[in-house]
């Protein structure tokens, strides 16, 4: 479980276990330099396709491990636009 240090401190230090709630994901991922919003996240929530949630009671928790498991799964690589566009094609073909 995490502790009150961690929960202040510096998103980037928080252990892979740490437990964070919508406002704190949003802050690990613009650390991590993915712009998300809460509001974002609370969307996917209901629609699906996004991170894995825990639920505490009523409260959405997301874990940091698979948080960041998750950040880099919709992570795309290319050296170009057009190559973007094609392996964004790709991934939406195959699923």
């Amino acid at each position: 479980m995490q502790s009150q240090d961690e929960a202040g401190s510096e998103p980037l230090a928080w252990s892979d276990d740490f437990k964070m709630r919508r406002k704190e994901a949003s802050a690990l991922a613009a650390a991590l330099g993915y712009p998300l919003a809460p509001a974002t996240l609370a969307k996917m929530a209901v629609q699906g396709g996004g991170p894995e949630i825990a639920y505490f009671g009523t409260v959405p928790l997301y874990e940091v491990a698979s948080f960041k498991e998750w950040l880099n799964s919709r992570t795309t690589r290319a050296r170009s636009t057009a190559e973007l566009r094609r392996n964004l094609q790709v991934e939406a073909a195959a699923a």
